[in-house]
């Protein structure tokens, strides 16, 4: 949310010298003018309009001026008191929650993902695409963590794994399909009424894997990554618990 408002605040600071060149090339004020269609326009006037690259290409090349905005934003109340911060302004926390469907394979240990789900409370949707592909992003990513990628060592505490061909990463042929959900509710320090959306939803997708499997084969793995092998020593744990005498 703070790095939405400064960059909000240096897109401002460029569009205002945006306008003062395009007046000069106009001969109007910069009030008069506005943005339109990748243009400025002369309000009122649609056909006296310049290209924005244009008249960035005019500011650097004949005014020997570099459009540059810049933006800069810290809350006030944690410029004047941060005892204050948490009391009286909304640091626009980010919600998420995920649901995954699995079947597990109580013979081999397999796991397989036959649906999941994510859902992100982001404020407002600016680029619907981008959240979208963000929030099933963060999902893919954490699958990797949790189901494949594990540092192996040997005895003498020397890595086994320590390249891309034996350390597992997912590939589009290990990810499931992922139902992305974006609910937009309505932060008002943020820009536009935007949260975060960045590095979010890939926290609910552990808890819900391991979850999961416990509900499918009755055993809860608690370390990553979840792999078929600790699946299996859990369930023979499970095993011997049930069979041993009272």
């Amino acid at each position: 949310m703070r790095g939405g408002n400064a960059v909000r605040m240096a897109a401002i600071e460029a569009r205002r010298q945006l306008f003062e060149v395009a007046a000069g090339m106009l001969s109007v004020r910069p009030e008069e003018l506005e943005l339109g269609d990748r243009k400025i326009v002369v309000r009122g006037d649609p056909k006296r309009a310049l290209p924005l690259g244009e008249v960035a290409h005019y500011a650097k090349y004949i005014m020997a001026e570099e459009i540059s905005g810049r933006g800069h934003f810290e809350p006030d109340t944690v410029m004047r008191d941060p005892k204050t911060y948490y009391g009286d302004y909304s640091s626009g926390y980010t919600f998420t929650a995920g649901t995954v469907e699995v079947e597990v394979d109580p013979e081999t240990g397999q796991v397989k993902i036959v649906d999941m789900a994510s859902s992100i409370d982001l404020g407002k949707a600016i680029n619907p695409m981008a959240c979208h592909g963000q929030n099933v992003g963060c999902v893919a990513q954490e699958l990797g963590i949790i189901m494949l990628e594990g540092i192996d060592y040997d005895k003498q505490g020397r890595v086994l794994n320590p390249n891309f061909v034996d350390y597992r990463l997912p590939t589009a042929a290990d990810v499931p399909h992922i139902e992305s959900f974006l609910v937009e509710s309505h932060e008002p320090n943020g820009p536009y009424g935007a949260k975060a959306c960045g590095q979010v939803s890939n926290i609910p997708p552990a808890a819900a894997l391991a979850s999961a499997i416990y509900d499918a084969v009755g055993v809860r793995i608690n370390e990553q990554p979840i792999t078929p092998d600790k699946i299996l020593r859990a369930l023979r744990d499970k095993k011997e618990k049930e069979s041993a005498p009272a």
